[in-house]
């Protein structure tokens, strides 16, 4: 089972920092039912997005290795992100996204999201641009992983490289 298909669900990882954005992630979005925004749109999500413009690399585009893909978030909730790509892809599209959660700087560690999804909406350069342009995504997470490396890891890592 999967956290984003079953977002009360939390991969059996306790403790971790990566499970720890997970559950603030789905419990910052609970509240009453579902209202009606001010442009009179029906709201259908469960869980709210919050707004976080994190390091996105979009790793594959339909099982192909995408090259140079670096983008950044727009939003993300428990069970999905939103971006822009200067590039198109349609609707349920099976992508492969690294979100990079926590950068090393401070204190050395790195997290990095690893997560399977697809395209979900596609909100874009029309007609009238030729096509072309930035264009918005929402994907929906099918499968998530978390990858961690410690500065202590990371100098051992680069010591053995080195023998």
């Amino acid at each position: 089972m999967c956290a984003a298909r079953h977002p009360d669900l939390i991969p059996q990882a306790s403790g971790t920092l990566g499970t720890a954005l997970l559950e603030r992630l789905n419990t910052a979005g609970r509240g009453p039912a579902p209202q009606e925004p001010p442009d009179g749109r029906i709201e259908r999500r469960l869980y709210q997005r919050l707004p976080m413009a994190l390091p996105l690399r979009l790793v594959r585009v339909a099982g192909q290795v995408v090259s140079g893909a670096r983008l950044v978030t727009r939003d993300v909730s428990s069970s999905g992100v939103r971006f822009e790509a200067p590039f198109p892809m349609e609707p349920d599209t099976p992508i492969e996204l690294e979100i990079e959660l926590l950068d090393g700087p401070l204190g050395g560690r790195r997290l990095q999201m690893l997560v399977d999804a697809h395209i979900v909406r596609v909100d874009g350069p029309g007609p009238e641009d030729g096509g072309f342009g930035w264009t918005e995504f929402a994907a929906s997470f099918d499968e998530i992983r978390f990858h961690r490396e410690d500065a202590e890891m990371a100098v051992a890592h680069s010591d053995a490289a080195a023998d």
